[in-house]
Protein backbone atom coordinates (compact mmCIF):
# COMPACT_ATOMS: atom_id res chain seq x y z
CA UNK A 1 0.00 0.00 0.00
CA UNK A 2 3.09 2.61 0.61
CA UNK A 3 3.74 2.16 -2.70
CA UNK A 4 0.82 2.15 -4.23
CA UNK A 5 0.59 5.38 -2.55
CA UNK A 6 3.81 6.75 -3.97
CA UNK A 7 3.40 5.82 -7.11
CA UNK A 8 -0.35 7.13 -7.88
CA UNK A 9 0.76 10.52 -6.27
CA UNK A 10 3.68 10.15 -8.59
CA UNK A 11 1.44 9.80 -11.09
CA UNK A 12 -0.90 12.39 -10.36
CA UNK A 13 2.15 15.07 -10.29
CA UNK A 14 2.92 14.10 -13.30
CA UNK A 15 -0.40 15.55 -14.41
CA UNK A 16 -2.67 12.59 -14.80
CA UNK A 17 -5.57 11.00 -13.90
CA UNK A 18 -5.29 8.30 -11.23
CA UNK A 19 -7.32 5.64 -10.05
CA UNK A 20 -6.02 2.30 -7.80
CA UNK A 21 -7.09 -0.96 -7.57
CA UNK A 22 -8.89 0.00 -11.02
CA UNK A 23 -10.58 -3.66 -11.94
CA UNK A 24 -11.58 -4.31 -16.00
CA UNK A 25 -12.13 -7.16 -18.20
CA UNK A 26 -10.62 -8.26 -21.52
CA UNK A 27 -12.53 -8.45 -24.33
CA UNK A 28 -11.87 -11.90 -23.76
CA UNK A 29 -13.45 -12.27 -20.68
CA UNK A 30 -10.33 -12.03 -18.45
CA UNK A 31 -10.39 -9.91 -14.99
CA UNK A 32 -7.92 -7.67 -14.31
CA UNK A 33 -6.99 -5.14 -11.50
CA UNK A 34 -4.46 -2.60 -11.84
CA UNK A 35 -2.47 -1.64 -8.78
CA UNK A 36 -2.46 2.13 -10.31
CA UNK A 37 -4.40 3.14 -13.44
CA UNK A 38 -2.84 6.19 -15.56
CA UNK A 39 -5.42 7.84 -17.62
CA UNK A 40 -4.43 10.97 -20.13
CA UNK A 41 -6.56 11.67 -22.92
CA UNK A 42 -6.68 8.32 -25.14
CA UNK A 43 -3.50 6.33 -23.19
CA UNK A 44 -3.86 4.34 -20.52
CA UNK A 45 -0.87 2.91 -18.39
CA UNK A 46 -1.41 0.38 -15.33
CA UNK A 47 1.55 0.66 -12.74
CA UNK A 48 2.01 -2.59 -10.94
CA UNK A 49 3.36 -3.04 -8.08
CA UNK A 50 4.70 -6.88 -7.66
CA UNK A 51 6.43 -7.80 -4.49
CA UNK A 52 5.34 -11.56 -4.36
CA UNK A 53 7.12 -14.24 -6.61
CA UNK A 54 5.03 -15.06 -10.27
CA UNK A 55 6.77 -16.88 -12.84
CA UNK A 56 7.49 -15.17 -16.31
CA UNK A 57 4.48 -17.31 -17.34
CA UNK A 58 2.00 -15.55 -15.49
CA UNK A 59 3.57 -12.55 -15.97
CA UNK A 60 3.50 -12.59 -19.85
CA UNK A 61 -0.37 -13.95 -19.14
CA UNK A 62 -1.38 -11.13 -17.30
CA UNK A 63 0.58 -8.58 -19.98
CA UNK A 64 -1.43 -10.22 -22.51
CA UNK A 65 -4.03 -9.60 -20.81
CA UNK A 66 -3.75 -5.39 -20.30
CA UNK A 67 -2.57 -5.46 -23.64
CA UNK A 68 -5.89 -6.96 -25.58
CA UNK A 69 -7.06 -4.25 -23.13
CA UNK A 70 -5.55 -1.42 -25.20
CA UNK A 71 -4.02 -1.00 -21.59
CA UNK A 72 -0.06 -0.37 -21.66
CA UNK A 73 1.81 -1.80 -18.42
CA UNK A 74 4.67 -1.44 -16.46
CA UNK A 75 6.05 -3.58 -13.70
CA UNK A 76 8.00 -2.78 -10.24
CA UNK A 77 9.32 -5.97 -8.51
CA UNK A 78 11.30 -6.85 -5.33
CA UNK A 79 14.38 -7.76 -5.87
CA UNK A 80 14.61 -9.77 -2.90
CA UNK A 81 12.23 -12.35 -4.85
CA UNK A 82 12.93 -11.36 -8.56
CA UNK A 83 16.48 -12.35 -8.84
CA UNK A 84 18.91 -11.25 -11.41
CA UNK A 85 18.19 -12.92 -14.70
CA UNK A 86 14.33 -13.50 -14.54
CA UNK A 87 13.57 -11.57 -17.29
CA UNK A 88 15.63 -10.38 -20.13
CA UNK A 89 14.95 -6.36 -21.08
CA UNK A 90 11.66 -5.96 -23.22
CA UNK A 91 10.40 -3.34 -24.41
CA UNK A 92 7.07 -5.42 -24.40
CA UNK A 93 6.96 -6.21 -21.28
CA UNK A 94 8.62 -3.00 -19.04
CA UNK A 95 9.50 -4.65 -15.96
CA UNK A 96 12.21 -2.77 -13.01
CA UNK A 97 13.11 -3.67 -9.71
CA UNK A 98 13.52 -2.27 -6.61
CA UNK A 99 15.54 -3.02 -3.92
CA UNK A 100 14.41 -4.07 -0.53
CA UNK A 101 11.36 -1.90 0.61
CA UNK A 102 11.33 0.42 3.77
CA UNK A 103 8.65 2.02 5.12
CA UNK A 104 8.68 5.64 4.83
CA UNK A 105 11.58 5.28 1.72
CA UNK A 106 11.09 6.27 -1.05
CA UNK A 107 13.13 3.41 -2.92
CA UNK A 108 15.47 4.31 -5.67
CA UNK A 109 14.88 1.73 -8.89
CA UNK A 110 18.22 -0.85 -9.22
CA UNK A 111 20.16 0.83 -12.56
CA UNK A 112 18.82 4.17 -12.71
CA UNK A 113 20.08 6.09 -9.50
CA UNK A 114 16.58 7.92 -9.14
CA UNK A 115 14.15 7.04 -7.09
CA UNK A 116 10.39 5.51 -7.43
CA UNK A 117 8.26 8.41 -7.22
CA UNK A 118 10.74 10.34 -9.75
CA UNK A 119 11.00 7.57 -12.23
CA UNK A 120 6.83 7.45 -12.75
CA UNK A 121 6.71 11.25 -13.30
CA UNK A 122 9.81 11.05 -16.00
CA UNK A 123 8.09 7.68 -17.10
CA UNK A 124 4.71 9.56 -17.33
CA UNK A 125 6.33 12.57 -18.70
CA UNK A 126 8.09 10.85 -21.81
CA UNK A 127 11.32 10.50 -20.55
CA UNK A 128 11.72 6.93 -20.61
CA UNK A 129 12.40 5.31 -23.96
CA UNK A 130 13.40 1.89 -25.42
CA UNK A 131 17.06 1.98 -26.96
CA UNK A 132 17.02 -1.39 -29.43
CA UNK A 133 20.45 -3.01 -30.45
CA UNK A 134 20.35 -5.19 -33.68
CA UNK A 135 21.66 -8.04 -33.85
CA UNK A 136 24.86 -7.92 -36.75
CA UNK A 137 24.89 -10.98 -39.31
CA UNK A 138 27.80 -11.69 -41.39
CA UNK A 139 26.38 -13.04 -44.79
CA UNK A 140 29.08 -14.98 -46.46
CA UNK A 141 29.01 -15.37 -50.06
CA UNK A 142 31.02 -16.80 -53.49
CA UNK A 143 32.20 -13.99 -56.06
CA UNK A 144 30.55 -16.15 -59.26
CA UNK A 145 28.89 -16.07 -62.40
CA UNK A 146 25.41 -17.55 -63.17
CA UNK A 147 24.58 -19.99 -65.29
CA UNK A 148 22.23 -18.86 -67.04
CA UNK A 149 22.62 -14.92 -67.88
CA UNK A 150 26.25 -15.24 -67.24
CA UNK A 151 25.63 -11.84 -64.66
CA UNK A 152 28.16 -11.60 -61.52
CA UNK A 153 26.36 -12.99 -58.50
CA UNK A 154 27.56 -13.61 -55.33
CA UNK A 155 26.38 -16.97 -53.92
CA UNK A 156 25.56 -17.08 -50.66
CA UNK A 157 26.64 -20.14 -48.09
CA UNK A 158 27.03 -19.15 -44.96
CA UNK A 159 26.27 -16.88 -42.17
CA UNK A 160 27.50 -15.54 -38.98
CA UNK A 161 26.64 -13.48 -35.29
CA UNK A 162 29.66 -12.87 -32.84
CA UNK A 163 31.42 -16.59 -33.04
CA UNK A 164 28.44 -18.12 -33.83
CA UNK A 165 27.51 -19.11 -36.91
CA UNK A 166 27.54 -22.01 -39.96
CA UNK A 167 28.64 -22.44 -43.57
CA UNK A 168 28.18 -24.99 -46.08
CA UNK A 169 30.59 -28.14 -46.14
CA UNK A 170 28.52 -30.90 -48.27
CA UNK A 171 25.13 -30.69 -50.98
CA UNK A 172 22.90 -31.41 -48.67
CA UNK A 173 24.37 -28.91 -45.60
CA UNK A 174 24.21 -25.55 -47.83
CA UNK A 175 20.29 -26.86 -48.25
CA UNK A 176 20.11 -26.39 -44.78
CA UNK A 177 22.42 -23.30 -43.73
CA UNK A 178 20.12 -21.92 -46.33
CA UNK A 179 17.07 -22.19 -44.93
CA UNK A 180 18.41 -21.34 -41.59
CA UNK A 181 19.65 -17.75 -43.77
CA UNK A 182 16.50 -17.10 -45.08
CA UNK A 183 14.78 -17.37 -41.26
CA UNK A 184 17.15 -14.52 -40.80
CA UNK A 185 17.57 -12.18 -44.02
CA UNK A 186 14.59 -11.76 -46.23
CA UNK A 187 14.69 -11.70 -50.31
CA UNK A 188 14.38 -7.87 -50.26
CA UNK A 189 17.26 -7.37 -47.60
CA UNK A 190 19.18 -9.80 -49.56
CA UNK A 191 19.05 -8.19 -53.08
CA UNK A 192 19.58 -4.60 -50.82
CA UNK A 193 23.20 -6.04 -50.43
CA UNK A 194 23.75 -7.18 -53.17
CA UNK A 195 23.71 -11.23 -52.85
CA UNK A 196 21.32 -13.59 -54.64
CA UNK A 197 18.25 -14.59 -52.78
CA UNK A 198 17.40 -17.84 -51.60
CA UNK A 199 14.24 -20.10 -53.09
CA UNK A 200 13.27 -23.54 -52.73
CA UNK A 201 13.08 -26.32 -55.40
CA UNK A 202 12.20 -29.74 -54.90
CA UNK A 203 13.56 -31.06 -57.75
CA UNK A 204 16.48 -28.95 -59.39
CA UNK A 205 19.68 -31.17 -60.73
CA UNK A 206 22.78 -30.50 -58.84
CA UNK A 207 20.85 -30.55 -55.12
CA UNK A 208 20.42 -33.29 -53.06
CA UNK A 209 16.89 -34.77 -52.64
CA UNK A 210 15.02 -33.56 -49.64
CA UNK A 211 17.22 -30.54 -49.48
CA UNK A 212 15.56 -28.32 -52.07
CA UNK A 213 17.10 -24.82 -50.83
CA UNK A 214 19.80 -22.92 -52.97
CA UNK A 215 20.67 -19.78 -54.57
CA UNK A 216 18.46 -17.54 -56.88
CA UNK A 217 19.84 -15.43 -59.41
CA UNK A 218 19.85 -11.86 -58.39
CA UNK A 219 19.50 -10.62 -62.19
CA UNK A 220 17.21 -13.45 -64.10
CA UNK A 221 15.87 -15.34 -60.92
CA UNK A 222 17.34 -18.90 -62.34
CA UNK A 223 18.27 -21.42 -59.46
CA UNK A 224 22.03 -21.96 -59.07
CA UNK A 225 22.75 -25.91 -58.00
CA UNK A 226 24.30 -26.53 -54.81
CA UNK A 227 26.70 -29.31 -56.34
CA UNK A 228 28.11 -26.07 -58.48
CA UNK A 229 28.70 -23.66 -55.64
CA UNK A 230 30.18 -26.41 -53.45
CA UNK A 231 32.60 -27.34 -56.34
CA UNK A 232 33.20 -24.03 -56.76
CA UNK A 233 34.05 -23.33 -53.54
CA UNK A 234 36.07 -26.52 -53.20
CA UNK A 235 38.33 -25.48 -56.35
CA UNK A 236 39.70 -22.35 -54.10
CA UNK A 237 41.02 -24.83 -51.64
CA UNK A 238 38.03 -23.51 -49.12
CA UNK A 239 36.75 -25.90 -46.28
CA UNK A 240 35.97 -23.03 -43.67
CA UNK A 241 34.87 -19.87 -44.84
CA UNK A 242 36.83 -17.98 -42.30
CA UNK A 243 39.86 -18.87 -44.42
CA UNK A 244 38.51 -15.75 -46.18
CA UNK A 245 40.19 -16.37 -49.94
CA UNK A 246 39.91 -13.78 -52.53
CA UNK A 247 36.27 -15.31 -54.54
CA UNK A 248 34.74 -15.52 -50.63
CA UNK A 249 33.39 -12.30 -48.95
CA UNK A 250 30.70 -11.15 -46.22
CA UNK A 251 28.10 -8.62 -46.21
CA UNK A 252 27.05 -7.31 -42.95
CA UNK A 253 23.34 -7.14 -42.31
CA UNK A 254 21.98 -6.07 -38.88
CA UNK A 255 18.72 -7.67 -38.63
CA UNK A 256 15.14 -5.66 -38.20
CA UNK A 257 13.56 -9.10 -36.67
CA UNK A 258 16.15 -9.53 -33.80
CA UNK A 259 17.54 -6.49 -31.35
CA UNK A 260 18.33 -6.84 -27.86
CA UNK A 261 17.41 -3.32 -25.94
CA UNK A 262 17.53 -1.65 -23.00
CA UNK A 263 15.07 1.34 -21.10
CA UNK A 264 17.05 4.47 -20.92
CA UNK A 265 15.59 7.22 -18.61
CA UNK A 266 16.28 11.04 -18.87
CA UNK A 267 16.65 12.87 -15.97
CA UNK A 268 15.74 15.80 -17.10
CA UNK A 269 13.88 17.46 -20.05
CA UNK A 270 17.18 19.40 -20.60
CA UNK A 271 19.23 16.33 -20.63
Amino acid sequence: MFLKTLVAKAAVKAGWTVTTEKAGISPQGADWIADVLCVNGRATIALEIQLSYQTVQELRARQETYASSSVRAAWFACGQRFKAGYLSPSQHIPFFVLPAIELGCDPLLDGYGVTLSEFVIGMLSKRLSWKSDPWEYGIHFLYDQCWACGGEVRQVFGWSIDVYGDAAKTVPNMSTVLEKISDIISKDELQALGLNTIGKFERLKGNAPGFPFCNVCIHCGAPQNNHYIMKKIGEQGQTHWQDSPSKIGSATFLSSRESTGRWHYTVSDRE
